[in-house]
């Protein structure tokens, strides 16, 4: 398979539209990541997923993106989304406005260019800015960002724009019921709407121990939360990508109809400090 790497500079590195063989890891001054993106297996379609990993020094931003809209119309949203997050943060850097106004002009930005398309196009994007031991979540749609502790607590999670996420944040369902529903896939949200809002996050404290993580619904539709979590939080970072690469695909493929099972286009970045 074609590897889809356009590097800008020996900091940046953007997969859009191809797949990986397996999880690459990518080692930082302070900090590594393991990345994963394939297209829907068994499928004869492009992948319309893309992921960023922009290395500043002490800052790092990580991105992932899901395109929507048919494969042709999805691919094209989430590759705009992400270069448009990259031109903006330059643009920042260059005017010393900081990195949370490149990111925030970068969903506008890459907003106004899927709408222009006039196609249905849309895409996901989850962004996190990591800086000197602590890291906040941007997003818009369902795509997650969650970190976790070595001992498998939980001290982050984002909010699914999505009928399945108000539902289980409502209480209405638990997190299981909600693979069940018929409208889970509806998204609320997202860039290459009128309405698009960005989801801003607190500051979060990130320890040396904790793991961060941010992935398409290839993810949260095939594996419970406590499932991913037990593949990313403790180990190797090159075990815990191939981990939740097999997992994940293996969910997908599974003829099971008492297991949780959704073919889709697959993406993640894992990250430690």
């Amino acid at each position: 398979m074609e590897l889809a790497r356009q590097e800008a500079s020996n900091s940046l590195a953007i997969y859009n539209g191809k797949s990986l063989l397996k999880p690459e890891i990518v080692h930082f001054d302070q900090g590594s990541c393991s990345l994963f993106t394939t297209r829907c297996p068994n499928m004869d379609r492009p992948n319309e997923d893309g992921i960023l990993v922009l290395d500043l020094g002490s800052e790092k931003i990580l991105a992932v993106a899901d395109g929507v809209g048919g494969s042709k119309s999805g691919k094209l949203a989430s590759k705009i989304a992400l270069e448009a997050l990259v031109e903006e943060l330059e643009r920042s850097n260059r005017t010393n406005q900081g990195l949370r106004h490149g990111i925030l002009n970068g969903f506008e930005s890459a907003n106004s260019a899927v709408v222009g398309l006039k196609q249905g196009a849309g895409t996901t994007l989850v962004v996190a800015e990591v800086t000197e031991g602590t890291f906040r979540a941007y997003h818009a749609g369902d795509s997650l960002l969650l970190s976790v502790g070595q001992k498998g607590k939980l001290k982050y999670r984002t909010l699914d724009h999505s009928i399945s996420g108000h539902a289980c944040e409502s209480g209405l369902v638990t997190q299981k019921e909600s693979f069940r529903l018929d409208n889970r896939h509806l998204l609320t949200n997202l860039v290459g709407s009128e309405g698009m809002r960005i989801e801003l996050g607190p500051r979060i404290n990130l320890a040396h121990s904790d793991t961060l993580i941010l992935a398409t619904d290839g993810v949260s539709d095939n594996l419970e939360q406590f499932e991913l979590l037990d593949c990313i939080r403790k180990g190797r970072l090159e075990d815990c990508g191939e981990l939740l690469m097999h997992n994940c695909l293996k969910r997908m493929c599974s003829q099971s109809k008492t297991i949780i099972s959704k073919p889709d286009d697959l993406s993640f970045i894992i990250y430690r400090n």
